[in-house]
């Protein structure tokens, strides 16, 4: 089975603030992934990448064999806020 998306080593940062540090992600084919995590994670950082909005500025990114740019006819992102406090591990 190939990987729907492979990222090494990618790190990027805006300025001087360091917004990924080395991410290593696979993700196989036919599988749902989600990114989950705290404010400042580099979720959209991560996401903007591998739909090509973003270059990273070392690492590499491949999108179903493509890298990122062309995956935009082929990847999904939705992003929506929670609104299930209740199901919270912390607070």
């Amino acid at each position: 089975m190939t990987d729907a998306v492979r990222c090494a080593g990618v790190g990027t940062r805006y300025k001087r603030t360091r917004a990924l540090d080395g991410l290593d992600l696979v993700v196989p084919a036919g599988t749902i992934c989600g990114l989950v995590g705290p404010n400042g994670a580099g979720k959209t950082t991560t996401t903007s990448i591998l739909a090509g909005f973003l270059s990273p500025d070392e690492g590499t990114v491949d999108v179903l064999g493509r890298g990122p740019y062309g995956a935009e006819k082929c990847l999904s992102i939705v992003q929506m806020k929670s609104h299930f406090r209740a199901l919270c591990l912390s607070r």
